[in-house]
């Protein structure tokens, strides 16, 4: 056999590479290109030499950088993964390895550009990472604990809920440790679902307690879904665990969920391998191939001799047959099993590409087989069938309706749970029928809002109505993530439906039975039996004086009462309640801002668990006791008043009474013993006699005023009248009382007139009720009276300098009954400041009192000048 020249042989080994293969100068001129350059780029093999590299499009991937050339200039190796155009299916992801060209001096003297089409690997490699986005969101989605567990059923992941939820780390739940946060009492059920379920190799679910962070309990239920290889081998474990807790008592599940993926993708180079003659001896090995065979040299054995694993695949068949018709052939992943030097089997996947080497004459001498290791690209293949796979059972396995879209937002793809809720056709479900099951009332928001995420990629969340297959339509929260891509472009969505027509219909019925509550007048409280808040109506915060809903929120609820109480409220009320489940009476609240006792019709009773009927705590409804009360004491006060009245008004009335009657017995006397009296002293017991009539009538007049006072029938005549004109009437009326004390008539010449719209009689009896006052009050020293304006008000002061008002009696001398000096030579009911004061109100005015012990008191009236016309 003639073996080819090294420049023929170089030709034919190059042309045979299925990649690029360059040798450039160090000004990046091309001086050789093989026929698959020709061929990638369209041009004829005598237009390629010469050129420079940058003259073909795309090919400045290839020349990339000043500091890129200078590596490969000084000698090193470089191997990059980049893209290049292709005359035929355009734009290919391509890895290229430069090595440079030494001369004898050992300087470079130029550079091999090889350059192999991995466009397919980066695919499966984009495929798989897709699917590994795709299920990370969509676990992202849900509310589920989520974990996985090996062919040997141990968990080797558990999502960060998992964490979260139970306070554990997570190297503590891996393996078996996830046992020791399920309940005691559920463990040996668990492990004994859980066994069973992996003999069986099928879905399996059960129902545990897990211990939360805070040391309480909450129920779950687990699904765990097996995935199986085509020989149906437990390949993993996908499980989840929701939350179950609020559905054994308010349907209630808010959990979420999420899951991981992990995928790993590898490169591999190639290898040359030349045979000779019908028994395909190796000739020639790259440095490449000795992957394959560490520690030995293939140099004159035969290929069989090499792989003996070759025979059974064909492989040498297949080389016979190229041998004999002169005919390459191409081989894509096809299985190699090699022997490693510890004896054991590794499964290979090459792209195996023969061609005949000939002679001159045209004869076959040999073969040139060029193995591209593309192990990885087929594991990912599989990684990605078995991910999707994953994807698929885990979508079918949660009780949410599941979706995907594509970028545009149409979908492709609905789990099981769809189908089974809506009834459709999965053979002729379509985006446009997807729509038809939303309610018509919702479409037009659902639409807005799914526009405005897939115009800014922000995540998609809103509430609305599905029909389901019997008609029914029931409320669902759907969200839905964008997946995106290495370049930030959205591929796709996935998103879930979660039923939530129980929640709100729970949601509206409490809304209602809060409004009620907070619409009553009654204290409506609950606690629990711990004594902590859960919920007080704003009758009861209004009543006993809380701001807001933050100060009743696990507030004590002894807070509310009396400490005095609290011996009663534990041991009476409570205790009673919880024995006998209810306890009723009067009692009192703690006014929490002003500390007053709120007096209410207390009626406490016991709260249950509606499913269990377990005791949880004690509410109340409490009725308003405090106006009760204050009419009680309102009455026990006007009994008082009315007791103390008729002790007053039968002193008064008796000593004038008294005196009269003594008068009359005296004249009778006389009479009967003809005597006869003088004109002097009939004058002197006449005019006493009519002193004491007056006193009398004065009386009466006072009680007549305050019953009109109090039943509303006090009127006023009201007319123009000048302030000035009405005073002086009075004190000149009551000159003759300032002479008998041996006072001076108080100047009544005022500075200005001032004129308004009042009853004269009534300012006549108000004015004369002061004057009497400081009289009776003011120890003989002078009464000043003054009468001034402003711009809406008159005003008229009498100050005397007696024996004033202690500051504890300011606060009553406007009372009924009441008296601001206590003297026994002092007589009167003290009504008058009373009646003043009512009159002065009725004008619309008001009267106070400036007054110092043993200084004096000042009084003062002010008058609107002018009424409104509600008052007028």
């Amino acid at each position: 056999m003639k073996v080819p020249g090294s420049e023929d042989l170089f030709r034919l080994i190059s042309d045979a590479y299925p990649g690029l293969l360059l040798y450039l100068d160090l000004n990046c001129r091309i001086l050789f290109a093989n026929a698959q350059f020709s061929r990638w780029f369209n041009k004829r093999p005598e237009e390629v030499n010469g050129m420079p590299i940058i003259d073909f499009p795309g090919t400045e991937n290839l020349i990339q950088t000043n500091s890129f050339l200078e590596k490969v200039f000084n000698g090193e190796e470089v191997k990059l993964t980049t893209t290049l155009p292709h005359s035929g299916p355009g734009l290919r992801d391509v890895e290229v390895i430069y090595r440079p060209d030494f001369d004898e001096m050992g300087r470079v003297k130029g550079f091999i550009i090889m350059a192999y089409d991995i466009t397919e690997q980066k695919k499966a490699e984009r495929l798989a990472l897709e699917n590994e986005a795709r299920f990370r969101s969509l676990t992202e989605l849900m509310p589920q604990l989520v974990w996985e567990a090996n062919a040997d059923s141990e968990v080797v992941w558990l999502n960060e809920l998992w964490a979260r939820l139970t306070g554990t780390k997570m190297e503590q739940n891996l393996g078996h440790g996830w046992l020791n946060v399920i309940h005691p009492e559920d463990r040996d059920q668990v492990v004994q679902v859980w066994q069973e379920t992996i003999r069986q190799k099928r879905a399996g679910s059960t129902e545990y307690r897990l211990k939360m962070l805070d040391g309480s309990y909450r129920w779950f239920i687990a699904r765990a879904t097996p995935v199986l290889d085509e020989n149906n081998n437990v390949i993993r474990w996908v499980g989840t665990s929701t939350d179950i807790e609020d559905q054994k008592t308010a349907n209630d599940i808010s959990e979420k969920e999420r899951a991981k993926l992990h995928s790993l993708f590898m490169q591999a180079p190639f290898s040359i391998l030349m045979t000779k003659g019908p028994g395909h001896v190796i000739e020639l090995e790259n440095s490449e191939a000795k992957k394959y065979f560490p520690g030995r040299d293939l140099s004159g054995l035969s290929v069989s001799e090499v792989i003996q694993e070759m025979k059974s695949s064909g492989v040498v068949v297949i080389m016979d047959e190229i041998y004999q018709s002169g005919i390459g052939q191409t081989f894509k992943s096809l299985p190699l099993a090699l022997r490693q030097p510890d004896g054991s089997m590794f499964n290979y996947f090459v792209d195996l590409f023969l061609e005949p080497i000939k002679n001159d004459a045209g004869k076959t001498t040999g073969l040139l087989c060029l193995i591209l290791d593309v192990t990885q690209q087929v594991l990912a293949l599989k990684l990605v069938e078995e991910s999707e796979l994953i994807f698929r059972n885990y979508a079918d396995s949660i009780p949410q309706i599941a979706y995907i879209t594509n970028s545009e937002g149409e979908l492709v793809h609905f789990n099981r749970q769809w189908y089974e809720f809506s009834g459709a056709d999965p053979e002729s479900m379509s985006n446009r029928e997807s729509w038809l099951f939303i309610h018509p009332e919702d479409v037009e928001e659902v639409t807005r809002r799914w526009r405005e995420s897939l115009r800014t990629g922000t995540t998609f969340e809103h509430e609305y109505r599905l029909k389901r297959r019997d008609g029914e339509y029931r409320w669902h929260l759907s969200r839905a993530l964008a997946i995106k891509d290495s370049r930030g472009q959205i591929t796709q969505w996935v998103g879930t439906d979660t039923d939530i027509h129980e929640q709100k219909e729970i949601a509206r019925n409490q809304g209602r039975l809060l409004q009620l509550l907070e619409s009553s007048t009654d204290f409506i409280g609950v606690i629990d039996q711990y004594g902590k808040g859960i919920f007080i109506n704003r009758a009861a915060k209004e009543m006993i004086g809380i701001d807001g809903d933050l100060d009743t929120i696990a507030r004590d609820f002894t807070s509310f009462f009396f400490e005095e109480d609290l011996p009663f409220v534990k041991d009476v009320i409570l205790a009673t309640t919880k024995n006998k489940g209810q306890w009723v009476g009067d009692f009192r609240f703690r006014h929490v801002k002003t500390g007053k006792a709120v007096w209410v019709h207390y009626n406490s009773f016991t709260t249950h668990d509606e499913s269990t009927g377990e005791f949880t705590g004690y509410a109340t409804v409490s009725r308003d006791l405090t106006e009760i009360k204050n009419k009680e004491r309102k009455l026990e006060e006007a009994l008082k008043a009315r007791d103390q009245f008729l002790s007053m008004a039968s002193h008064e009335l008796k000593t004038p009474l008294t005196s009269l009657k003594l008068q009359a017995q005296l004249n009778l006397r006389n009479l009967e013993n003809h005597k006869s009296i003088p004109i002097e002293a009939q004058m002197t017991q006449a005019h006493q006699a009519n002193q004491t009539i007056g006193r009398l009538v004065k009386l009466i007049d006072d009680m007549l005023d305050v019953s009109r006072i109090r039943t509303g029938k006090l009127k006023l005549d009201k007319q123009d009248h000048e302030l000035g004109d009405i005073v002086r009437e009075v004190v000149q009326r009551m000159s003759i009382l300032f002479e008998s004390v041996g006072l001076q008539i108080p100047p009544t010449q005022f500075r200005e007139k001032i004129h308004g719209h009042w009853d004269r009689f009534r300012l006549e009896q108000v004015i004369g009720n002061l004057l009497t006052n400081a009289i009776k009050y003011g120890r003989h020293k002078p009464v000043e009276i003054c009468i001034r304006k402003n711009k809406t008000h008159a005003i008229l002061t009498v100050k005397d300098h007696g024996y004033g008002i202690a500051q504890e009696d300011l606060k009553k001398i406007f009372d009924r009954f009441e008296r601001g000096v206590h003297f026994a030579e002092v007589s009167g009911l003290g009504l008058g400041l009373f009646i003043s004061k009512e009159i002065v109100r009725s004008h619309g005015g008001h009267i106070l009192v400036e007054s110092r012990l043993d200084v004096g008191s000042t009084f003062t009236i002010s008058l609107p000048l002018k009424l409104e016309s509600s008052q007028m």
